[in-house]
């Protein structure tokens, strides 16, 4: 029942994630988010950060995201955080 085309996700929920500045950015930041080592980072935005997850949307057609995998934040070239993947966000039902 794999579908390539059903694959992308809408944002990702990770776990574990260490804040370079010591805290996460405030939401609604922009930040971009690389989810495969050899992948260009993704422009995504900041929607929650608290003690247990993180989670990002991506501003446009996301990437297929696989639990358990590194997700690393960025903006620019600066190393914002990273932590592990715990789930993809499906495509909004209104998508």
């Amino acid at each position: 029942m794999s579908d390539a085309a059903g694959l992308g996700a809408r944002g990702l929920v990770a776990r574990e994630v260490s804040w370079t500045g010591g805290a996460a950015p405030a939401p609604d930041t922009p930040l971009a988010v690389r989810i495969r080592h050899r992948h260009p980072p993704v422009p995504a935005r900041l929607a929650r950060a608290d003690g247990a997850d993180t989670m990002v949307l991506f501003e446009g057609d996301g990437p297929a995201v696989t639990p358990g995998q590194a997700a690393v934040f960025y903006r620019g070239d600066a190393v914002l955080g990273g932590g592990w993947i715990a789930e993809a966000l499906a495509e909004r039902p209104d998508q």
